[in-house]
């Protein structure tokens, strides 16, 4: 399955990053839109060399960290099955309702991930979430982690930026900011899986998953089918991970983050040019995982999709569903 954080989906077409979504759009599929939650951010990843971009959702937990997926902040090398971190350099989180009209841009500082590169099973077995430490501020009110486990029956709410209609080709349905509910299904060790009639897609992956009842962020958008036609996602629990968060959550956070996984040692370090594989890091609407949209002035499966000039919304991926 897909990832649904950055997952390639097929490349959208070269437009004006200014002009406005389709009104018909409802990221999410089956969603609608959302204005009513500035916690809930862009993560962006430029694509070395090109003005693209890769787009995935994320969560505000304290002023300056922001939850996401990990295959948010990798991409893979091209003619192998391995992936490399993404230098900080290149990432940067939005804020606001729109990718065409982002409220704010902020730098990453530093990025912690579980230990290891990201593998292309981790959205099925666990380990596919990254906590991003941001350079500034964000003046919103943090959501709050959850220490305990969703349960099989238990509603959730997800929101996200990502595809809002089956099949993910549609360039107008990227960007904008939806939420649906779904049902938790199954609960495993380090994921959990829901159903229903709303689901997530392309450009949702690292997005949250928040307990209806608690209102607290039980998981991460990670994975689900090709396509986004099948309900079925899986997302990465968030009690299983908390010790990446250890020292973040007070205000501020140090300035130099490291701790658990820190993948942030290198970071600093330049691109080494154009990607070779620059959709391969971004699954393929098949692996569901990131959307591809037009940059504004400066650019920026899991959910990821490349194309010339466009931004890359991440969405989940189950066994590559993204």
């Amino acid at each position: 399955m897909p990832r649904l954080a950055p997952l390639l989906l097929a490349a959208l077409a070269v437009g004006s990053c200014g002009a406005s979504p389709s009104t018909a759009a409802e990221a999410i599929i089956h969603g609608a839109p959302e204005a009513a939650s500035p916690w809930a951010v862009m993560v962006v990843q430029v694509v070395p060399g090109t003005t693209r971009v890769k787009l995935c959702s994320g969560a505000v937990v304290a002023p300056r960290v922001v939850l996401t997926a990990k295959h948010c902040v990798y991409r893979s090398v091209a003619g192998s099955a391995t992936w490399e971190l993404v230098p900080r350099a290149e990432l940067t989180v939005r804020t606001g309702t729109s990718f065409r009209s982002a409220e704010r841009i902020v730098t990453v500082a530093s990025v912690r991930t579980t230990d290891g590169p990201y593998r292309d099973n981790d959205g099925r077995s666990g380990g596919d979430i990254a906590v991003l430490v941001l350079d500034e501020a964000l003046d919103v009110t943090p959501k709050r982690l959850s220490r305990a486990p969703a349960a099989a029956g238990d509603t959730v709410r997800i929101v996200g930026f990502g595809y809002t209609q089956p099949g993910a080709a549609d360039p107008a349905d990227l960007g904008a900011l939806h939420r649906g509910e779904a049902t938790v299904q199954a609960v495993e060790p380090n994921v959990f899986s829901t159903t229903g009639s709303q689901w997530t897609c392309t450009g949702d992956s690292g997005g949250p998953a928040l307990h209806l009842g608690r209102d607290e962020l039980v998981g991460v958008v990670s994975i689900g089918p090709a396509g986004c036609r099948v309900s079925t996602s899986y997302y990465t629990r968030v009690d299983r991970y908390l010790s990446l968060f250890d020292g973040l959550l007070a205000d501020p956070p140090p300035a130099d983050a490291g701790g658990p996984g820190d993948a942030s040692a290198d970071a600093s370090a330049p691109p080494d040019g154009p990607s070779d594989d620059a959709s391969a890091a971004v699954p393929a609407a098949s692996d569901g995982g990131c959307g591809v949209r037009p940059l504004p002035a400066r650019p920026a499966s899991p959910w990821s999709l490349l194309a010339s000039l466009a931004l890359l919304a991440t969405r989940r991926r189950v066994t590559r569903r993204g």
